[in-house]
């Protein structure tokens, strides 16, 4: 036997051995990749029924609790339907509204926000951070909320 040929046996095993080293470096640089360029979850927003109009009354927003937690204060201002983030912008704690001065106040460092959100005094007006809105779509005689989450 000639000791250049190779067998048929050692062939394959070659092959095979190959064969896994490639599925084996394949898989490990493909789990790299999705480690280092992850897919971006797309952003999905819908309309989330909050109340009827008739629930919403001047003076006194309606504290809504968003599908993550979060509060979101419902509000009448000249007729008109606000929904405003009851965090404040500047350290996050929580805003809440103060019908005698007519004001969202945060208790945290006095920060004061007007009806519309607007910051007014105290460290989040200094900073030029308002308290966030969120839009809202009137159905017939719902209020739904426009809600995006991923």
């Amino acid at each position: 036997m000639d000791s250049d040929k190779v067998t048929r046996r050692t062939f394959l095993s070659w092959v095979l051995l190959g064969g896994a080293l490639v599925a084996a470096y394949g898989t490990l640089v493909a789990y790299a990749a999705r480690f280092l360029y992850p897919t971006k979850k797309a952003i999905q927003v819908r309309d989330i029924f909050v109340a009827t109009q008739d629930a919403i009354h001047p003076g006194k927003p309606l504290v809504w609790s968003a599908p993550n937690g979060q509060k979101v204060l419902i509000h009448k201002v000249n007729g008109e339907l606000l929904a405003l983030s009851n965090i404040c912008p500047h350290l996050g704690c929580k805003v809440h509204w103060e019908a005698v001065n007519d004001r969202f106040f945060c208790p945290c460092h006095a920060g004061v926000f007007n009806k519309d959100g607007i910051a007014v005094s105290g460290p989040p007006a200094a900073e030029g951070k308002n308290l966030k809105r969120y839009d809202l779509v009137i159905r017939g005689d719902g209020v739904y909320i426009k809600w995006a989450e991923a």
